[in-house]
């Protein structure tokens, strides 16, 4: 089976994709090179096209590793990636046409190499819940644009055809979700 953990930053997607490696899946996550975060923490303008191809490159050669798992969970999607990430860093001016250009090319080799999901389970705990964990070790060009990253996930995810479960997690503790997944 094949999952995606979607959702804006701080929804709780890495946490939920470490509870199900923990369970024996395999886990595609979100790789960040520390060299080039920090450098996009520092100077966004210079980094963010960097940043993006880096994260949507570490997500093909994951996924090339998965061949031992069954049942493989995506923390973050290529698509979420491109369509969210990039187009929130383009409206802000981090990404010129020709950046998004590449993107777009890194985005569909990348794609058409990676499974489409059988599920994708859409985390939201809701803009305060966000507010209150996006607050600090983010970037000021993720924190600034909470508001834009929600609206550009609820046009992405009303874009897919696939099939979605919405999870509003705002009251949700993880020790809770490990016990339900411990039971199946």
């Amino acid at each position: 089976m094949i999952v995606w953990l979607s959702g804006p930053t701080g929804a709780g997607k890495s946490s939920l994709a470490e509870v199900l490696g923990s369970r024996g899946w395999g886990v595609v996550s979100e790789f960040i090179d520390p060299d080039i975060f920090a450098g996009f923490s520092a100077d966004p303008h210079r980094y963010c096209a960097a940043l993006q191809a880096s994260i949507m490159r570490s997500r093909g050669s994951q996924w090339a590793a998965m061949n031992d798992f069954r049942n493989v969970v995506f923390d973050r999607s290529v698509g979420e990636d491109f369509h969210v990430f990039c187009q929130l860093h383009s409206s802000s001016g981090l990404l010129s046409a020709d950046a998004m250009d590449d993107l777009r090319a890194i985005s569909e080799d990348v794609s058409a190499n990676t499974p489409e999901p059988d599920l994708i389970l859409y985390l939201n705990p809701g803009d305060a819940v966000l507010e209150g964990r996006v607050t600090s070790g983010h970037p000021s060009a993720i924190t600034d644009t909470l508001a834009s990253q929600i609206s550009l996930y609820e046009k992405w995810i009303l874009s897919r055809q696939d099939s979605i479960v919405r999870i509003d997690n705002s009251r949700c503790k993880m020790d809770a979700m490990t016990a339900f997944l411990e039971c199946m």
